[in-house]
């Protein structure tokens, strides 16, 4: 759904003009891999199939922000019918962000 050649192509297309190299993850995040990252990038990470990340991810997002990492959270207001606006987003909720 939300990849470098689908729905995502204009961002991915925006973070190569600017200099950035856009990687999916299907793996687990990890603290040594967030230490390469110059912007973590989250679509969506609560609707229909569940939150995207688990307790301890939410911990390392939360470490890595707080540290001085950057994070550009998306969430679309019709994602899954309506239920990214519905359900509680985990990653802005964790970090005490305003809707």
């Amino acid at each position: 759904m939300h990849t470098a050649t689908g729905r995502s192509q204009p961002l991915a297309t925006l973070l190569h003009d600017d200099g950035y190299r856009a990687e999916r993850s299907a793996e687990p995040l990890r603290a040594d891999a967030l230490k390469r990252v110059q912007v973590l990038v989250t679509i969506n990470p609560s609707g229909l199939f569940g939150d995207a990340f688990r307790p301890e991810e939410l911990d390392l997002v939360e470490q890595y922000v707080r540290g001085g990492g950057r994070l550009l959270l998306i969430a679309e207001h019709d994602a899954a019918g309506g239920l990214a606006c519905r359900s509680p987003n985990p990653v802005r909720s964790r970090l005490s962000f305003e809707s």
